[in-house]
């Protein structure tokens, strides 16, 4: 099935940077994906001993390609990173050709 659409993604991660929770909502056929993509994120490493929580979007779009019935879904990097303890929000604006 051909998809696309935004999904949002709260982690936690540990004081060494690793994720170790994910919790997405969004279009349930693309959840699981941008899960297992923030699983793979690696942070900076805190001095605190608590976790702590940061939220990504993951957007995936169909690539462009008429001449294709089977159009491959592009994967676009988080374009927001959230971090609410810290009142941090950095976002990527990149067009999608």
């Amino acid at each position: 099935m051909r998809q696309e659409g935004d999904v949002a993604v709260s982690t936690t991660v540990n004081d060494v940077g690793d994720v170790i929770s994910v919790k997405g909502s969004g279009q349930e056929d693309l959840v699981y994906a941008a899960e297992q993509a923030a699983l793979k994120w690696k942070f900076s490493a805190e001095k605190t001993r608590h976790p702590r929580k940061i939220d990504l979007s993951f957007r995936f779009v169909l690539s462009n390609q008429n001449d294709n019935k089977f159009a491959e879904a592009q994967y676009i990097p988080p374009f927001t990173v959230q971090i609410p303890e810290r009142n941090i929000c950095l976002t990527q604006h990149k067009s999608v050709n």
